[in-house]
């Protein structure tokens, strides 16, 4: 096999199908979409999805970064390099219950507003500014938790909760999985201390994005399910962007078999 670096996600769903002796129509039966989507995907003319790649790996009993090949674009001519971020992103993530030293925070407005322009390059896909920018940013708004109390100090934790929501959009896209993890645990920490409903949701909300990786749809949709019902009904229209947000991840945890075709 040449450079497994370069082979897309259907290749390697075909390649590990096959080592399995499985033909295309005895995997899509045991992951329960239909034999012309998995062909296609195998051939690279349609995206793969989450599930899919999940329930492929549950199946052939392999990990699903067998199939991802991630951390993406790693190695080779097409490195991308939002990877030479990832080591201050780490370094900034190992700051949470000890304040950072040397670092005085700007006053709160300074500090909400780069906050919001990391928000916005998370939405707006801009992931390598994202990556650059957020090491200083989470290194000094976790100081200013540590030397905040009070009402401010949970405002200061729902910034970081925003911040910590943009990490993981980075680390989860670029196949760092064992980064996601930190940051799922950082994430929950720093929206507990907000005592803001809707951060609390943001929190459980990143955690699923591991759990469907995973195939664990059941835990998944337990986590879904309790957040929902825990945020006021007020916030509906909030929950509803969530879910439009989620690449599908609510009708997936809810028929994993269905959602994904």
């Amino acid at each position: 096999m040449s450079n497994d670096g370069a082979r897309s996600i259907g290749e390697r769903i075909a390649d590990a199908r096959k080592a399995a002796g499985l033909s295309q129509q005895q995997l899509a039966d045991r992951i329960r979409v239909s034999v012309s989507l998995l062909r296609k995907v195998e051939q690279g003319s349609r995206d793969t999805t989450p599930a899919l790649v999940a329930d492929t790996a549950r199946v052939l009993a392999i990990d699903v970064t067998a199939l991802t090949g991630q951390p993406y674009d790693q190695a080779g001519r097409r490195r991308d390099p939002i990877h030479t971020h990832i080591p201050a992103l780490r370094r900034a993530l190992t700051y949470w219950d000890l304040p950072p030293h040397g670092i005085s925070p700007r006053p709160l407005p300074e500090l909400a507003a780069d906050v919001e322009m990391a928000a916005q390059l998370r939405r707006t896909a801009h992931h390598t500014r994202l990556a650059a920018a957020l090491p200083d940013l989470l290194t000094e708004t976790t100081a200013a938790v540590h030397a905040a109390d009070g009402s401010q100090r949970e405002q200061i934790f729902g910034l970081l909760t925003v911040l910590l929501f943009a990490a993981h959009s980075v680390t989860y896209k670029t196949g760092y999985e064992d980064l996601s993890t930190v940051v799922e645990d950082r994430i929950s920490w720093a929206a507990a201390g907000s005592s803001d409903p809707l951060m609390i949701a943001l929190a459980a909300w990143t955690r699923t994005t591991s759990m469907l990786q995973a195939g664990s749809y059941d835990i998944g949709r337990q986590l879904l399910d309790r957040v929902q019902t825990d945020i006021d009904p007020g916030n509906s229209e909030w929950w509803s962007r969530r879910a439009a947000d989620g690449r599908g991840a609510a009708s997936a945890f809810r028929d994993p078999g269905r959602a994904w075709r």
